[in-house]
């Protein structure tokens, strides 16, 4: 959703949503150490009069700016995706939202905000039909296709010891490689 919003909105320093996540996300990890910039402009706020409440059209239309909620809830990240509207599931969007996904992934790790945000019931129900858009695309077919045999000569599997901050305990070819399996 965040690459369909880039792609909604070129050339545009403000995306409300990208902003949206990354405040509600900043609360939601459990990793320290996490640092979160967040640059915005105090021109055309929405919010002058002390009033907490967030209001979604000052949001969605970027009149926003200083008296920006610092704690977004995912009821409003909810509301923002499913106002943004959807790109075309290109194989060239695909590849980039992947790459972004599978070079983030840190599945050792507690989960960043922005998974604890998605997995959200508001922000999963709210992705629903972006995920069925993707699901029917032809171009990601192969996500779930069985593996050919040189993608698995090429696997590899890492131990690590349940102590913290330990080495790898060991490095080892795939199971699937040694048992011959497909």
């Amino acid at each position: 959703m965040l690459l369909s919003e880039e792609r909604a909105r070129p050339g545009e320093g403000l995306l409300p949503l990208r902003s949206a996540v990354v405040k509600a996300a900043h609360h939601l990890g459990e990793q320290t150490g996490t640092v979160y910039m967040s640059f915005s402009s105090s021109a055309g706020s929405g919010h002058t009069d002390g009033d907490d409440t967030t209001d979604l059209t000052d949001i969605s239309n970027g009149s926003y700016g200083r008296d920006y909620p610092e704690v977004m809830p995912p009821d409003v990240v909810a509301c923002l995706i499913r106002e943004t509207p959807l790109a075309e599931p290109t194989p060239e969007l695909l590849e980039a939202a992947l790459d972004i996904s599978v070079g983030a992934a840190m599945c050792w790790q507690p989960p960043h905000g922005e998974d604890v945000l998605a997995s959200s019931p508001v922000v999963v129900a709210a992705l629903q039909d972006a995920a069925e858009v993707v699901a029917a695309s032809p171009h990601v077919r192969w996500w779930d296709a069985p593996l050919i045999q040189d993608a698995l000569d090429d696997q590899w599997t890492v131990s690590w010891s349940d102590q913290p901050g330990s080495p790898a305990t060991g490095i080892s070819v795939c199971p699937a490689q040694q048992s011959g399996e497909q």
